[in-house]
């Protein structure tokens, strides 16, 4: 095959991969995943900006408390504010900014792979394997249609290791690096999580293990750059409360760290998840081990991510071990995987056997994937779901003469066509707000109560309501 219809077969092929990607995304938008929690909060502070210019949340009438203790920051609420604004408020226009951050990461994986290929007579192969095996994986539409901060701040990181393989490798236009720092700060403006990781691995790598490959102007700038969006994240989230409260939700119940770290160790051997997790992990940094011992330059930018993802490991052990901790790094070890496989096998096997060696295990991979996304994922198992139609249906009629109370469903506000409701939030035993409402339910000064199903109805004495309808998770109270 020659050079020019190789090109046009692998542009046909990728354009492919892209458009499974984009049919992938925009099935069934609105309902898979179904609506919830976390999503509800960020939504909220997003049509609270778009319609009042508050940066918070409502638990009264023309009363608003501070979201400081939000864990996705600016970067998501300020682009889905906007679609607000432009689009209407809907859960669409909220979805739609997050489809676009898919595919700004998709393309980000693709471009940055396309770079760094060291053999260049298989540099179609590697780029396609990784944007194949990204568009497979089912988390990346059960966490990224969903409006949360895991895609948007993985998507600016990535952004940030291109940007600093291109200051390493192509241009060192000092632009370029400070333009790096810029996108890994907003990366931390994202999720405060990225902070823990980022942080410590740029200090890393700059000071330690690449100090002799960037000078200390370069440095400097890269450091401005990620101060910047990090300062105004403290700006746009301080309220009473400190900032830093939002890394209580790591662990906010305070359980022991011990307990915790033997918990979340044994998901490696009892789950599938947190197992693929490991072993992704593994087989990357067997490649990067074998690429250093055989000589092979390791970039900046290709050991930022590798401390990036090992204290992830770390850090997933101290949590309350939710799945979408550690997505971050599986989409990294994903990224380098085809390389990674491709560097062990070439110690005892010739290039082309190791380059089929690498087609098989990346297509195996992409079996298993594409298994798991169809058949049991978030996004499979709440296919069927209908919770935005119902919500837009029962929440949609509610005249505003009547009053609504939301107990701890954040994801239905979005709903209401009004503003005549109070709010009570718990994320947490150390995080609740609107405490000081909850007395209007006692005392049936509301018209309406919206209660989710995992809460009963002893929880909240409700001796002035009785049952007006049940759909979906939840039930609606009126008053007798």
């Amino acid at each position: 095959m020659n050079h020019s219809l190789a090109s046009f077969v692998h542009a046909g092929v990728v354009l492919c991969v892209f458009v499974f990607l984009l049919f992938l995304s925009l099935s069934s938008l609105t309902e898979s995943p179904a609506t919830w929690m976390d999503e509800g909060a960020i939504n909220q502070v997003a049509m609270n900006l778009s319609e009042q210019g508050i940066y918070g949340y409502q638990i009264a009438p023309e009363h608003f408390i501070s979201a400081e203790f939000l864990t996705t920051g600016y970067p998501v609420v300020y682009p889905v504010a906007l679609s607000f604004l432009l689009f209407g408020k809907s859960l669409l226009s909220a979805r739609l900014v997050m489809i676009l951050f898919i595919f700004i990461l998709s393309i980000a994986v693709f471009w940055y792979s396309r770079m760094f290929s060291f053999d260049q007579s298989f540099s179609y192969f590697f780029p396609l394997a990784s944007l194949a095996l990204i568009v497979s994986f089912a988390p990346l539409y059960g966490h990224g249609k969903n409006v949360l901060g895991e895609v948007p701040g993985l998507t600016f990181f990535v952004l940030s290791l291109l940007a600093l393989y291109i200051f390493e490798q192509k241009n060192r236009a000092e632009w370029i690096i400070f333009l790096s720092g810029i996108l890994s700060g907003l990366s931390m403006a994202t999720k405060p999580l990225y902070v823990i990781l980022i942080l410590p691995s740029s200090l890393y790598i700059f000071l330690l293990l690449k100090r002799k490959v960037f000078s200390l102007k370069e440095k400097s700038f890269f450091i401005a750059g990620m101060f910047i969006p990090l300062l105004w994240w403290v700006v746009a989230q301080s309220g009473d409360n400190s900032v830093l409260n939002t890394f209580f939700y790591g662990n906010p119940n305070q359980t022991s760290l011990v307990s915790l770290v033997l918990k979340n160790t044994s998901l490696f051997f009892t789950e599938f998840p947190p197992a693929y997790f490991l072993g992704l992990l593994f087989l990357w940094w067997l490649g990067v081990a074998l690429k250093k011992r055989e000589g092979l330059y390791i970039s900046a930018a290709e050991s930022f991510a590798l401390i990036f993802s090992f204290f992830n490991l770390l850090s997933f052990l101290t949590t309350r071990g939710f799945y979408r901790y550690f997505f971050p790094s599986e989409v990294l070890a994903l990224l380098f995987l085809p390389y990674a496989l491709y560097s062990g096998l070439r110690l005892r096997l010739s290039s082309t056997h190791s380059l089929w060696g690498v087609v098989f295990m990346s297509a195996s991979l992409i079996g298993v994937q594409g298994y798991q996304l169809f058949f049991h994922s978030w996004v499979a198992d709440s296919h069927a779901s209908t919770r935005t139609a119902v919500l837009s249906r029962e929440l949609g009629a509610l005249p505003s003469e009547k009053s609504v109370f939301f107990y701890h469903v954040p994801e239905a506000v979005l709903f209401l066509p009004h503003k005549n409701y109070y709010q009570y939030l718990r994320f947490a035993d150390t995080v609740e707000r609107g405490t000081e409402v909850l007395p209007l339910l006692t005392q049936g000064q509301v018209d309406l109560v919206l209660v989710d199903d995992r809460f009963s109805t002893s929880t909240f004495p409700l001796s002035y309501y009785k049952e007006k309808s049940h759909f979906d998770k939840y039930t609606l109270y009126e008053k007798k």
